[in-house]
């Protein structure tokens, strides 16, 4: 299964996740820190494969915790990451 994010948004989510474990990666679980890590090494190149259903609900519980932190961590765009990162779940949430 395959999910592709345009070069922009790759890189507002590679930014967004980036800064929030930075700063608060100790407020995560082990998995959503986990999947967290899992897309920032998958979102380089656009397009996230995941192996079963299982990744994509780890990465989608994680996604829905990365956007409790998003308001403190990107200030100056947090409007384009929060519709970025509520489009994303919608979409992943359609392929299980």
């Amino acid at each position: 299964m395959k999910y592709n994010l345009s070069l922009i948004e790759s890189e507002m989510l590679e930014d967004a996740i980036k800064k929030v474990l930075n700063k608060y990666g100790k407020g995560f679980k082990s998995d959503d820190e986990y999947y967290l890590l899992f897309l920032y090494n998958r979102v380089k190149n656009g397009m996230i494969n995941f192996k079963s259903k299982e990744e994509i609900k780890g990465v989608l519980n994680a996604l829905t915790n990365l956007m409790k932190y998003t308001d403190v961590v990107c200030t100056d765009n947090l409007i384009e990451i929060d519709n970025l990162l509520s489009r994303i779940c919608i979409e992943l949430y359609d392929l299980i």
